[in-house]
């Protein structure tokens, strides 16, 4: 990288910082003043959380954003769930993983989807999500596989 480039890759850094602090700034006062007006415009900052395998092609390449504002699990959804499979996943995964989120987060007992292609192929809610599992995956044996298993314990 040479000199000229060196500098407008710092420039935008700090450009980048100073933008994600005014937005702060903007909402505390408009917060403040609890007039309830809709404001004319805002900003939403996103921060890179990590690097998707591929987006809905190999070809393409991915990331996932996160709003680090929304860190409460309800309101983050996926952004904030836990993977236990250390392959990144795709940007399909990430779109399965979302589907399944929808069905599942509304419940309020132990709950497992499974997922393909953004369609729920099987759920099940029970005490514990070991027979969640087990009953989801019974439905889904005879006719397809899943790519995405969402266990969800509140």
């Amino acid at each position: 990288m040479d000199d000229a480039m060196f500098k407008r890759r710092l420039a935008w850094k700090a450009f980048q910082h100073v933008a994600a602090y005014n937005s702060a700034v903007f909402e505390w006062f408009w917060k403040q003043t609890k007039s309830g007006e809709f404001v004319s415009s805002f900003n939403v900052f996103l921060e890179r959380s990590s690097s998707l395998r591929y987006g809905q092609n190999p070809h393409q390449k991915a990331a996932f954003y996160l709003d680090k504002s929304l860190s409460d699990v309800k309101l983050g959804g996926i952004a904030t769930a836990l993977q236990h499979h250390e392959k990144e996943i795709s940007g399909n995964n990430v779109l399965d993983a979302d589907a399944a989120w929808n069905c599942a987060s509304k419940l309020s007992t132990p709950t497992c989807v499974l997922v393909k292609h953004t369609n729920p192929c099987g759920i099940a809610s029970r005490d514990n999500l070991v027979d969640a599992y087990r009953l989801a995956l019974e439905i889904v044996l005879g006719w397809s596989t899943s790519s995405v298993v969402l266990l969800l314990y509140l």
